[in-house]
Order: structure tokens, then C-alpha cells, then sequence
């Protein structure tokens, strides 16, 4: 009876719902851990769904034959709408091994260089050139098979370059705009996490995912803070931009967000 719960008890409660969809996980029971998942979020509303993702995508793997192509296709594109990129990807990389024709291998991949080609293009919107031009220089290498996603990144590297060249900043001054704009991208991902755990949050009036963009804005917070790194060290000491202890901070926070991975089972103390 929850009117008669202390709060001790539902910890303790919230332990063993967490517990228990972990320990089904760890048998390889995916069925019991998706039921254990779902009870948990009934228990805990605020529970991140990529726990749960994960497991329906396990599930789902254990039912498709590796050796076919097709199969595997859908297998990533599972995953894909329920937000396991990283996952998406290497199924779509898997597939294109096997079958250098797939078509819908290649048509999964490239929505992702479309994405990642059209960050590219945001950051030089945004007078971001430096970032502009390396994370054009990440797509070529990562979608190096798309000769037109190529092409495009090398337009985008040529113009940032050029808009850099006329700034004329120097290194110092370089490095330091980009650490202050990871300050800005990170204050956006704060306030897209305030609004996502907020308890006046209507789900049904919601037009777009604070969570999903407060998982962007951070990301891009890292990349900005990493790429000043690459040009200035001292940037990372506590006695001048702290870059390091922020780069930790919005990383533990992105993993709050996305937890793609299960932590590690919690040891209960035995009561005497």
C-alpha cells in the first residue's frame, strides 16, 4: 500500500526492481528483463528507456540468422529508431562487409552521414570553423564510401578554412573561443535538462525532446572543449578554463541521459 511506504522502504523496493531486470540481462533472459524493465518504469516513471531498448534489441538478435543479409538490415534498423546508434551503425557496417550491395545497409548508413555531414554545416553557420572543418574531416572518414557525402565535407572544410584564415586569431585566442563556446553548448544542454526533469513538463503538449537535445547540445560541449585541448593543454588546468573536469562532468551527464549500457549490479548489505 503506497500510503503506508516509508521512503526506506520504497529504496529498498527501487533496489530490487533495479537489481532485478539486471540479473535477468545477465543470464541472457531478455524476455524476463524487458518484463522486470517495464515493471521498474511503472515503479519509477523517470527511468531513462534505453535499458529497455537495449534488451528489445537483444531479444530481437537472438531470433535473426547472422548469415542473412536482409535480416540484419532490419536487425539495425531496429535498433536505429529506438536510438541505439552506435549499435545501428556497426549492424549497417556488418551487413555492408557481407554484402557490399546492400541497399538498405547503405541507404541506414548514409541517413547517419546525412546527420553528422549536417553538423558539419551547423557548426559553420554558426562561425564555429574550426569545428566545422574537423568534424568534416571525422565524416570523410568515417563515410568514406559515399563519394557525394565526401565531396560535400570537402566544400565544408574549404569554407571554414578560408573564414578562418580571414578571423587571423591567434592560437591562444583560437583555443579560448572554443572553450567558451563549449561553456555556451553546455549551458543549452542544462536547460533543455532542466526543462526534461521538470515535474510541470506536459508530455502531450511537447513538440520536440528536451532530452534528446540536451544529449546533443552536450556532446557538442565535449567536442568544442576536446578541440581546444588539441590546440591549447593549459586549458585543461583547474587554475585556467577547468576543460578537463568539465569534459568528465558532461560526459557523466550524457551517460545519465542516454545509459546505454547497464551499470554494475548494486551489492545489498544483508540485514542481521
Amino acid at each position: 500500500e503506497p500510503k503506508y511506504a516509508t521512503e526506506t522502504m520504497r529504496q529498498r523496493i527501487y533496489v530490487m526492481f533495479d537489481q532485478l531486470h539486471r540479473q535477468y540481462a545477465e543470464k541472457g533472459d531478455y524476455k524476463k528483463a524487458i518484463e522486470a524493465y517495464k515493471l521498474f518504469m511503472q515503479f519509477s516513471p523517470n527511468e531513462p528507456p534505453t535499458p529497455l531498448a537495449r534488451y528489445e534489441y537483444m531479444l530481437k538478435r537472438s531470433e535473426v540468422n547472422p548469415n542473412n543479409p536482409e535480416e540484419r538490415v532490419k536487425l539495425a534498423r531496429f535498433a536505429e529508431e529506438r536510438g541505439l546508434t552506435d549499435v545501428a551503425k556497426d549492424e549497417y557496417r556488418n551487413v555492408l562487409a557481407m554484402d557490399p550491395s546492400n541497399k538498405g545497409a547503405a541507404e541506414g548508413l548514409r541517413r547517419f552521414a546525412e546527420t553528422e555531414l549536417k553538423d558539419a554545416a551547423d557548426f559553420l553557420t554558426e562561425q564555429q570553423f574550426l569545428l566545422a572543418a574537423q568534424k568534416a574531416r571525422d565524416v570523410q572518414g568515417v563515410y568514406s564510401m559515399f563519394p557525394d557525402v565526401v565531396k560535400q565535407a570537402e566544400e565544408i572544410i574549404t569554407k571554414a578554412q578560408v573564414e578562418q584564415q580571414r578571423l587571423q586569431k591567434n592560437i591562444k585566442q583560437q583555443a579560448v573561443a572554443l572553450a567558451m563556446r563549449g561553456d555556451d553548448y553546455y549551458n543549452q544542454a542544462l536547460s533543455y535538462i532542466a526543462a526534461y526533469t521538470s515535474a510541470n513538463l506536459d508530455e502531450r503538449k511537447r513538440v520536440f525532446s528536451p532530452k534528446v537535445e540536451a544529449g546533443k547540445y552536450l556532446q557538442r560541449a565535449i567536442y568544442a572543449w576536446q578541440q581546444a585541448l588539441s590546440i591549447d593543454p593549459t586549458l585543461g588546468a583547474p587554475t585556467s578554463y577547468d576543460l578537463h573536469n568539465k569534459i568528465a562532468d558532461a560526459y557523466a551527464r550524457y551517460a545519465v541521459l542516454t545509459n546505454p549500457y547497464p551499470p554494475r549490479r548494486l551489492q545489498i548489505p544483508q540485514n542481521p
